[in-house]
C-alpha cells in the first residue's frame, strides 16, 4: 500500500499589465489538491488510481464587458465594438488565457496498472 499526496498554493496572479487599466484583473489564490493510491498486487505489479485536483476548483473568470454582446458583430455599423472592452473574445474564453493559474479542466482522475521488470 502506497500513497502520494502534493498541493498546490496559487497566489493571485493577474496580467503582464499590458492590458488597458478599465480590464486588468487580479485573480483570487487558490488551493488544488492532487492524491495517488498504490498498492502493490504483486512484487513486480502495482495499482494505483489518483486525481489531479480532486476538489475541482477552477481559475476566476475573466471580466465581461456588458458592453460587448453576442451579436454586436451582426449590425453594419459596429455598435461602439473594440476588442480591447475585455479580453474574452466576445465571451468566448471565459477563462485567461494570459494570466494561466492552472487547468481550467477541473478535476481529472485516473487509474493504472504498472508493471517492473
Amino acid at each position: 500500500f502506497g500513497m502520494t499526496g502534493s498541493r498546490s498554493i496559487l497566489d493571485p496572479a493577474s496580467s503582464n499589465g499590458a492590458l488597458p487599466p478599465e480590464i486588468d484583473q487580479n485573480f483570487s489564490a487558490k488551493w488544488i489538491a492532487d492524491l495517488a493510491l498504490s498498492y502493490k498486487i504483486f512484487k513486480n505489479l502495482s495499482l494505483v488510481a489518483g486525481g489531479n485536483n480532486i476538489f475541482d476548483i477552477y481559475p476566476d473568470k475573466l471580466y465581461i464587458d456588458p458592453r460587448n454582446y453576442q451579436n454586436n458583430l451582426a449590425s453594419a455599423g459596429n455598435n461602439g465594438y473594440t476588442a480591447d472592452r475585455d479580453g474574452t473574445n466576445t465571451g468566448r474564453f471565459v477563462f485567461s488565457r494570459d494570466a494561466m493559474q492552472f487547468g481550467f479542466n477541473g478535476r481529472y482522475v485516473y487509474g493504472k496498472l504498472t508493471f517492473t521488470f
